[in-house]
């Protein structure tokens, strides 16, 4: 895309000291990300820019049938919404490309009109928690995810989630953890997956492996509509930081609040 010299272009090595700029508050995490997309083949990092000088920039993550906008930062002052639609048009076409019917973003609530903008539409809410009081884990049934548990895994992130998000899920999880009766896999804990990510079939499976996940993550992020997870955690004085909001583009996932009781991604 070119427009009244303003190019989007894949983001490079090269770009990368711009940026950091563009983020300032955070830049070592921004930065972890786009060298994370630059070397992973299912993720894209694109830069909008006006000759050499970087407005914006965004990730996409490609799932099966579905793909997620990572990060979408235009904080530059010379980038106006008409030039941070381009961008997002750019996105858009990429995902075509690649036959994807489900574009996801998250967002703060203040965003949400300019997504909407773009043909985008909400589709539900998270809530992000910090500072309690956890309780700790007690449970037997909890124990590291071995190679037989793998395909249950795909599988209940699957029905949870609403897409097939297996190669996400095989890259992160190293140091998994699986909720095991009967042979049978109820809850898979993945803490590596941005913040953490437990999905269960079971409101007491999915509290037990929030237990494991709490004492080393400051933050957890779970669907406002889930009240087992929401409950608990105020129950634990955790403090409610800060809402976003998942909108879509194209056709909404099939997505099981009650079955999620830690997403990876949520208020910075």
């Amino acid at each position: 895309m070119h427009t009244h010299g303003i190019r989007a272009t894949r983001l490079t090595i090269a770009g990368l000291p711009l940026a950091s700029r563009l983020h300032p508050s955070t830049p070592d995490a921004l930065l972890g990300h786009l060298r994370w997309c630059l070397a992973t083949p299912y993720a894209e990092a694109w830069g909008l820019f006006r000759n050499d000088e970087l407005l914006a920039l965004a990730t996409l993550v490609h799932f099966g049938n579905s793909a997620r906008v990572g990060c979408f930062h235009a904080s530059h002052p010379l980038c106006d919404v008409a030039q941070q639609q381009l961008l997002v048009n750019e996105l858009l076409r990429s995902v075509e490309a690649r036959g994807c019917a489900t574009l996801t973003v998250q967002v703060p609530p203040k965003d949400m009109d300019f997504w909407k903008g773009c043909g985008f539409t909400e589709i539900g809410a998270f809530i992000t928690y910090a500072n309690g009081n956890f309780l700790e884990a007690t449970r037997d049934e909890v124990a590291l995810m071995q190679p037989a548990h793998t395909l249950a895994l795909l599988h209940l992130d699957q029905h949870a989630t609403g897409e097939d998000r297996r190669t996400l899920l095989l890259e992160h999880h190293f140091a998994a953890h699986a909720y095991v009766v009967d042979g049978r896999v109820r809850g898979a804990l993945l803490p590596l997956l941005g913040n953490g990510s437990i999905v269960a079939d079971d409101p007491a499976v999915g509290l037990e492996l929030q237990r494991w996940l709490l004492p080393t993550q400051h933050r957890i992020t779970v669907p406002e509509t889930n009240s087992a997870a929401c409950e608990h955690l105020l129950d634990r004085d955790y403090d409610a930081m800060g809402t976003s909001v998942r909108m879509v583009w194209g056709s909404a996932p099939a997505f099981n609040a009650d079955m999620v009781f830690a997403w990876p991604w949520g208020t910075p």
